[in-house]
């Protein structure tokens, strides 16, 4: 059980790993950045509820623990054993411009995957409206579905592709 959940944050520590870069905005750089500063993220908790997260996993989790890291969020729903999460989402500032799920899977290839003897599993992922990745730790038995929205990268992290990617449409369609 505790190496489920320690491989949940490794498969997190990815996508904030490359969630530090600048956006890449036509504006000056200094404006982009004070302008993506400014703006207020949203509470990552409040972009999924428990009923969605239990339709889609089909276990009811507990409420949404947040837990804030400076300019990356997490909230992460726990299933009835307490111990074990059954969705996490993460909200991170500071996302680079990516113009399509290839543009950001090669990104994610280049500036997420340095863990040495750690395989990650990286594909574009379509039909979200934003440019979306699978991360996938290979062997922990959970999927991210990455997407670059608003300057931020969100990441949600359940056991399955389908699944991770059905509760980051909901999540996303709160952030546009």
């Amino acid at each position: 059980m505790w190496t489920r959940i320690g491989s949940c944050g490794v498969v997190l520590c990815g996508a904030l790993m490359g969630a530090m870069c600048g956006e890449r905005k036509p504006v000056s750089a200094g404006a982009a950045a004070e302008a993506e500063n400014s703006a207020p993220r949203p509470e990552v908790c409040s972009l999924l509820t428990v009923a969605e997260i239990a339709e889609a996993t089909g276990m009811k989790p507990s409420d949404g623990k947040p837990t804030d890291y400076g300019a990356t969020a997490t909230c992460n729903w726990i299933a009835p054993d307490g111990f074990t999460p059954i969705a996490t989402a993460v909200l991170s500032q500071g996302m680079p411009g990516m113009g399509s799920s290839s543009e950001m899977a090669k990104w994610r290839l280049r500036d997420g995957n340095s863990y040495a003897g750690i395989e990650f599993k990286v594909s574009p992922v379509e039909g979200l409206g934003v440019p979306a990745v699978r991360n996938e730790v290979e062997g922990t038995g959970l999927v991210a579905v990455e997407s670059a929205v608003n300057g931020m990268l969100l990441a949600i992290t359940t056991s399955k592709l389908e699944t991770s990617k059905a509760l980051a449409a909901k999540a996303l369609a709160r952030l546009q």
